[in-house]
């Protein structure tokens, strides 16, 4: 059976373990530390999705803590990041960029990068996210509601687009 690993990156509460639970068919393990302000994922989450009984997708999300830092070199057959950006957060995109920037320059992977909690009024749009983070052309941004599984879909398709575009290369 073929595995396909996907990693999901993202600033603190940007929205990570939702993306994972809403795609993931099996229930995740809770990983969540209440702490006063928010939560914080101390743990890689999991989730797993059956492509067809020769192929399985494994989704791994980083730990939004500083203490544990989970470094792409711990991932060596990944298909591709989908990079959650907390879009009504603006405190929190300068550590977006600085994150997103590490993927960008120290690996060859396709990128999908998702703006996050679009529900919210004062997301920021894809667009003005894309200028703001400084994000190529050629790196997809696009809507999501996590919490919901608005928009979930489209960017795993679009991850995968991503990768069979490298394979054409």
């Amino acid at each position: 059976m073929d595995t396909i690993q996907i990693f999901v990156d993202g600033t603190f509460s940007s929205g990570k373990t939702a993306f994972i639970r809403a795609l993931s068919e099996i229930d995740s393990v809770y990983t969540e530390l209440a702490i006063p302000e928010d939560e914080d994922t101390l743990a890689c989450d999991f989730g797993r999705v059956t492509i067809d009984t020769d192929a399985v997708l494994y989704l791994f999300g980083a730990p939004a803590s500083r203490r544990l830092d989970v470094t792409q070199s711990c991932f060596d057959n990944l298909l591709g990041v989908i990079f959650v950006v907390d879009s009504p957060r603006v405190y929190s995109l300068p550590e977006a960029r600085a994150k997103l920037k590490q993927w960008l320059f120290t690996r060859d992977l396709p990128i999908v990068v998702i703006a996050n909690k679009q529900d919210k009024p004062n997301a920021w749009h894809p667009d003005d996210l894309r200028i703001i983070l400084r994000i190529p052309e050629d790196i997809p941004v696009l809507p999501c509601v996590a919490s919901t599984g608005e928009g979930v879909a489209e960017a795993m398709i679009m991850l995968c687009e991503q990768y069979l575009r490298t394979l054409d290369a």
